[in-house]
């Protein structure tokens, strides 16, 4: 598994070996303790992903290189599901 920090939304973003993209945030509880809370995930067969790029003026959308010739923006890759 692999995570990078997204800053703008604040929001660590995890790759998973089964190619899942995971969108946690953190949490602060009442007791002060810290939590990562699963927030998206993004689900699908890229065949392999060989790399992980910010792009954009502020750094805010991330570019993906597969070995597949189709692209895709994430921004219109749908939910499957928000905790």
């Amino acid at each position: 598994m692999t995570a990078v920090m997204l800053p703008a939304q604040q929001e660590l973003m995890c790759v998973t070996l089964d190619q899942r993209l995971l969108f946690y945030k953190s949490i602060v509880l009442e007791n002060g303790q810290c939590e990562l809370k699963l927030v998206k995930r993004l689900i699908g067969y890229n065949e392999e992903i060989s790399d992980l790029k910010f792009a954009g003026e502020n750094l805010e959308s991330l570019a993906v290189a597969t070995n597949l010739e189709q692209v895709i923006s994430l921004s219109e890759v749908p939910e499957v599901e928000t905790l």
